[in-house]
């Protein structure tokens, strides 16, 4: 709603893209030493605990942003990595890493069509074991009515019958 008025003003965000932008310009006018041609945004972009930054935010986007990306980079990659979350085999490809007595049901449920495209020997394999009991398929998070509203889905019948 705020975002389409004409009338509110820009949010600390928006102005730190504005600044980063013009900045990133003038970085490069100053190394091709074209210095009559820089913006006045170096001079307007507030200083760290300035009062125009307290009022912006922008120092605090900037924080936010690094820390978010270094909670991804240090924390969390490493400990999905050590969960063997099928989601970081399946974004980089590596179907024959996934370990499909891990993956969680409603994972389960909505890469299906991913592993029978893609791994579907060792994920039949799998399903065979699962049938003959000598391996369990994840059911705890699913509700009985989105495994029904599942069986609309043909490729994922078998997988559906299981998890049942």
């Amino acid at each position: 709603m705020y975002s389409k008025s004409i009338m509110t003003p820009p949010t600390g965000s928006c102005m730190a893209d504005l600044f980063v932008g013009l900045i990133a310009e003038d970085m490069h006018k100053l190394a091709a030493g074209k210095v009559r041609e820089f913006s006045l945004a170096s001079k307007w972009c507030p200083s760290l605990d300035s009062s125009y930054d307290h009022s912006t935010l922008i120092y605090e986007a900037h924080y936010v942003y690094r820390a978010r990306e270094r909670l991804r980079r240090v924390a969390l990659v490493p400990l999905r990595r050590a969960l063997k979350l099928p989601e970081v085999f399946i974004s980089a490809h590596a179907w024959e890493s996934v370990r499909y007595t891990r993956v969680a049901s409603v994972a389960m449920k909505n890469y299906t069509d991913l592993f029978l495209k893609h791994d579907a020997d060792r994920f039949n394999t799998y399903l065979a074991d699962v049938k003959s009991g000598k391996k369990r398929i994840a059911t705890g998070a699913l509700l009985p009515h989105e495994i029904i509203a599942s069986l609309e889905n043909d490729s994922g019948g078998e997988v559906v019958d299981l998890q049942w």
